[in-house]
């Protein structure tokens, strides 16, 4: 029973530390890779980057009391000339994602 307790918490272990450092290394890596997408200028006339994406991403890093106060612009709330440019744009061949 004595070789039970008190016994080291299992989250302090050594082990945890690497996990943790690798965990962080791989968002990190993952968060730089959806940057560059997203800033990739090929990549802004998909719809699915301006509703999808880059809104779940503004939520991963401020929160979603940010999103209720400042709204993501959905295509369907543009006005018909520019919802129509931006469908133009939303083709195979200048659009990159695959996703349009």
């Amino acid at each position: 029973m004595t070789t039970h307790f008190p016994r080291q918490p299992f989250i302090m272990s050594g082990h945890w530390t690497h996990v943790v450092r690798e965990r962080h290394n791989k968002l990190r890596k993952f968060l730089s890779t959806l940057h560059v997408f997203v800033l990739d200028r090929a990549n802004h006339s998909c719809g699915t980057i301006a509703d999808g994406v880059a809104g779940a991403l503004h939520e991963f890093i401020h929160g979603k009391q940010v999103l209720t106060t400042a709204p993501t612009l959905r295509t369907s709330e543009l006005s018909p000339v520019n919802q129509q440019r931006m469908d133009d744009d939303c083709s195979e061949s200048k659009s990159s994602c695959g996703a349009c």
